[in-house]
C-alpha cells in the first residue's frame, strides 16, 4: 500500500515506509500521524483523501479533508469559517450518526480536518446496486435522519448539502450516517454570499432560497425530501419539477408497482414545497406529522339515572341449556337462549411465572409442557370476532398422511390477544396444542404446527391506521389444511441443510438472516430431497391466515404491540403504545409469546419470504386463488402479470422496522435475489405441490 503526497501540485505516490515525499521532499503524514493513501473526492474548494491513523494501535482508516481553493481573495474568509466549522464538528462528533472529528489544523500553509472513516455504501450506490427504494425504506430514511437533523439544527448548524452521496449506510450496524458537512463549501458560500454570488454544492438537491445564497434550516429538509424523490424514481430532480405547471410531478415518474401511500406522499410534498411558508419549518415538525401525538381519551358519558324499582313479576321459563357434544363438553347455545358460547381461562397455569403485568399482558415468558391432559376448549369461538368459518385446532386432521412418520408431542401455549391501542388489557390465552418434529440430525429439530382449514378475511379495512393501498380490497379466502414451522428457520437448521450460514447476527437458535428468496427456495428443495416430504415457502394467503389465527385486529396480539411481545424498533410504536426498547438485532426464535395457534415471531424479528410474486393490490386476484389460498399468486397461476416480475412477497416486518410494518396485513415486494440482514423465512409442509 503506497503513501500519497497531498501537497499540491505534487501528488506523488510513495512507498508506505517513506516519511517524506520522494518527489517534493515534504512530510507525507499529516500531523505526523495520518498517512494519506488515495484521493476519494474533490469539490470546487476542497479535496478528500482516505488515510490511515497510525497513532492508534488498530491503525483504523480515517478521512482527510484539505482546504483547497484557487481564488486567493477568498483565502482569509475561507480559513476563518473552516476553523469555525471544525469547532462545530467537534461539538457534533459525539453523535453516532456523524463521523467523529480526530484533528484539525494548519500545516505548511495547508488547512485540514481529519474525521473517522465510515465503512459502508452511500445511498446513491445502494440505489445503483439494489434498485429503487420502496416505501418502507423511505420511511426508514426519514425516521433515521430527521432526529439527526434536529440535533444538528439545535446547535445552529445547517448541512446545506443533503443528497444521496452524503448519506452512508454504515456496514456494521446498518444505520444511516450523514457525512461531508461541507466545511469548505460553507466557508466559501458565506464569503461569496456577501458578494451577491451563490456558488454552493449540489444544485439538483438545493432549496430555492439556498440557491439565492440565503439558506435556512428548512433548506436541509428540502434536500432530504428531494433525496427521497430521487431514491424512489432515479430521475434527476430537475426533471421531477415542472416549470410549466409550477409544481412537482414526481408521481408521474413512479414505475409500475411502486406504492407510495397518501400519508407519505403528503409528507414528501410538504418537504419539497418551494415557498418556505408552505414547507415544514423543522425536523421535529416532520416527525410530529409522521407520528401524531395520541388524542386524549374521550370523556365517559354520565351514568344514566338508576330506574325506580318495579313490582316483582314471575319471569317466563326459558328453554334449558344443552351441552354441545362437538365442542369438547363446553356449554353450547340452546335454541332460544341468549347465552353465548363460553371460554374459561385456567389462571392456575400462570401461578409462579411472576411476569404478568397489572394490565394482564404476558411478557416474554411462555411455558413448554409435556402434559397433554388439558386439550383446551374451542378457542377460536371464544375470540368474539366475526370469524365463524375460521379454522379450529379442535377439528380432526384431514390429511394425516402428510405427517406420517413424524414424532408428535404436546406443548402449552400462553399468550394474549385483544390488547387495546395502548398495549394494555387484553385476553389471556392458555391452551395445549400438538406439534410435530422433523429430526435433521445432530440434535437439530424442526418443529411444525398444524394450521386448520378455514376461511378468513384477507387484507386490512380502510379504517386501519397506516394502511397501504396494496392491502386491499379485503376479500374472503379459503385456506386448506397445512403445517407450518413453529419458528423461523434457524441458523443451525440452515447450516445443517446447506452447509452455510450467511447471517449477520450469529447464533445457532437465531433466525437465519441475509438470505434471498432464491436461497430460501433452494433450502426448501434440499430439505425436501433429504426428508422425502414436500417443504416450501407459504403462499401469502397461508401466511396471513396463519398469522391472524382467527383474529382481525392489526396484530394477532390486538390493536398494537410492545417490545415485550415483539422484536421491532420500539422507538416507533403503533397507535397509542409508548416508545420503548429498540434491540437493533435479531433475537432467539421463540423468545416471545406465540399467536393462538402456537406460531412464534409472526410479527418482527425478520421479514419472511412468501412464494407469491408482488401485485400492487388484490383487485385482479381471481376466484380460483380465493377458493384455494394454498396456491401462490404468480404469473403461472394467473392471467395477470405481476407489478414487477423480480419482486417476491415479504411479510411480518423485522427487528429494524417500525411497528406499523409488522402488522398482519402489511406486505412489501423484495427482489428475489436480494439477501438482507432483515430477511429470513419460515417454511411449510405442503399437502400438495403447485
Amino acid at each position: 500500500m503506497t503513501t500519497l503526497c497531498i501537497h499540491h501540485p505534487c501528488e506523488h505516490q510513495n512507498p508506505d515506509t517513506a516519511h517524506t515525499c520522494q518527489a517534493c521532499g515534504k512530510p507525507l503524514r499529516i500531523h505526523n500521524q495520518f498517512r494519506p493513501i488515495h484521493q476519494i473526492g474533490q469539490g470546487g474548494f476542497g479535496r478528500t483523501f482516505r488515510a490511515i491513523d497510525e497513532g492508534k494501535p488498530s491503525r483504523p482508516y480515517c478521512v482527510i479533508k484539505q482546504l483547497f481553493f484557487q481564488n486567493p481573495a477568498l483565502k482569509r474568509e475561507s480559513i476563518r469559517f473552516f476553523e469555525q466549522e471544525a469547532v462545530q464538528l467537534e461539538r457534533l462528533g459525539d453523535d453516532a450518526q456523524i463521523p467523529s472529528l480526530f484533528w484539525n489544523g494548519e500545516e505548511d500553509g495547508d488547512y485540514y480536518i481529519v474525521q473517522a472513516y465510515i465503512d459502508g455504501q452511500n445511498l446513491a450506490q445502494e440505489l445503483q446496486e439494489s434498485g429503487l427504494f420502496n416505501e418502507e425504506k423511505i420511511w426508514q430514511v426519514l425516521e433515521e435522519l430527521l432526529p439527526l437533523l434536529q440535533r444538528i439544527h439545535n446547535v445552529k448548524v445547517i448541512h446545506r448539502d443533503i443528497k444521496p452521496e452524503n448519506i452512508i449506510r454504515r456496514r456494521f450496524d446498518r444505520r444511516l450516517v450523514l457525512v461531508d458537512f461541507g466545511a469548505v463549501k460553507i466557508a466559501t458560500e458565506t464569503a461569496l454570499a456577501k458578494t451577491g454570488k451563490s456558488i454552493i454544492g449540489s444544485a439538483e438537491f438545493a432549496a430555492p432560497e439556498q440557491l439565492r445564497g440565503k439558506p435556512e434550516f428548512a433548506s436541509d429538509l428540502y434536500g432530504l425530501g428531494v433525496t427521497c424523490l430521487y431514491l424512489i424514481t432515479r430521475i434527476s430532480p430537475f426533471d421531477l419539477y415542472s416549470d410549466r405547471q409550477g409544481e412537482w410531478v414526481w408521481r408521474d415518474f413512479l414505475p409500475p408497482g411502486q406504492r407510495i401511500s397518501p400519508k407519505l406522499g403528503q409528507i414528501l410534498d410538504k418537504l419539497v414545497a418551494q415557498p418556505l411558508g408552505k414547507r415544514f419549518a423543522s425536523a421535529q415538525e416532520v416527525l410530529t406529522a409522521i407520528h401524531p401525538p395520541p388524542q386524549p381519551p374521550k370523556p365517559k358519558p354520565a351514568e344514566p339515572k338508576r330506574p325506580e324499582p318495579r313490582p316483582y313479576k314471575e319471569p317466563e321459563r326459558k328453554k334449558p341449556l344443552k351441552i354441545d357434544s362437538t365442542a369438547g363438553g363446553r356449554l353450547g347455545r340452546a335454541s332460544g337462549s341468549s347465552l353465548a358460547p363460553g371460554w374459561k381461562l385456567d389462571r392456575r397455569a400462570f401461578i409462579g411465572l411472576g411476569v404478568l403485568a397489572a394490565a394482564g399482558v404476558v411478557g416474554r415468558q411462555f411455558l413448554i409442557s409435556q402434559d397433554s391432559s388439558n386439550s383446551g376448549e374451542n378457542l377460536e369461538d371464544s375470540l368474539n370476532l366475526p370469524t365463524q368459518s375460521c379454522g379450529s385446532l379442535d377439528n380432526p386432521i384431514q390429511n394425516p398422511d402428510v405427517v406420517a412418520g413424524l414424532r408428535s408431542g404436546f406443548h402449552r401455549v400462553q399468550t394474549v390477544i385483544n390488547l387495546d391501542s395502548s398495549g394494555q388489557g387484553g385476553q389471556q390465552i392458555d391452551r395445549t396444542i400438538t406439534h410435530w418434529v422433523e429430526d435433521l440430525g445432530n440434535e437439530i429439530l424442526l418443529h411444525l404446527v398444524r394450521i386448520p382449514a378455514g376461511t378468513f378475511t384477507m387484507g386490512s379495512p380502510n379504517s386501519e391506521a397506516d394502511r397501504g393501498s396494496d392491502e386491499g380490497p379485503q376479500h374472503e379466502v379459503y385456506v386448506p389444511e397445512f403445517w407450518m414451522g413453529q419458528f423461523e428457520v434457524t441458523q443451525a437448521q440452515y447450516e445443517r441443510i446447506t452447509g452455510q450460514n450467511p447471517s449477520r447476527f450469529q447464533g445457532a437458535e437465531n433466525p437465519v438472516d441475509s438470505v434471498s428468496w432464491d436461497n430460501a427456495v433452494d433450502f426448501c428443495e434440499a430439505l425436501s430431497q433429504r426428508t422425502g416430504r414436500s417443504y416450501g415457502l407459504p403462499s401469502e394467503a397461508q401466511w396471513e391466515y396463519a398469522c391472524r389465527a382467527c383474529t382481525q385486529t392489526p396484530f394477532h396480539f390486538g390493536e398494537t404491540i410492545t417490545p415485550d411481545l415483539v422484536n421491532y424498533n420500539g422507538s416507533y410504536p403503533y397507535a397509542n403504545a409508548p416508545k420503548e426498547e429498540y434491540r437493533g438485532e435479531t433475537t432467539l426464535v421463540g423468545d416471545f409469546p406465540p399467536n393462538p395457534w402456537g406460531l412464534h415471531n409472526m410479527h418482527g424479528n425478520v421479514w419472511e419470504w412468501c412464494a407469491d410474486q408482488y401485485y400492487e393490490n388484490y383487485n385482479q386476484k381471481h376466484d380460483g386463488l380465493r377458493q384455494d389460498g394454498s396456491i401462490p399468486w404468480t404469473e403461472n397461476s394467473s392471467s395477470v402479470s405481476p407489478s414487477n416480475d423480480k419482486l417476491r412477497i415479504l411479510r411480518g416486518g423485522s427487528w429494524n422496522n417500525n411497528a406499523r410494518y409488522t402488522r398482519s396485513a402489511y406486505r412489501i415486494g423484495g427482489r428475489h435475489d436480494d439477501p438482507s440482514d432483515i430477511r429470513g423465512f419460515r417454511l411449510i409442509l405442503r399437502v400438495r405441490i403447485f
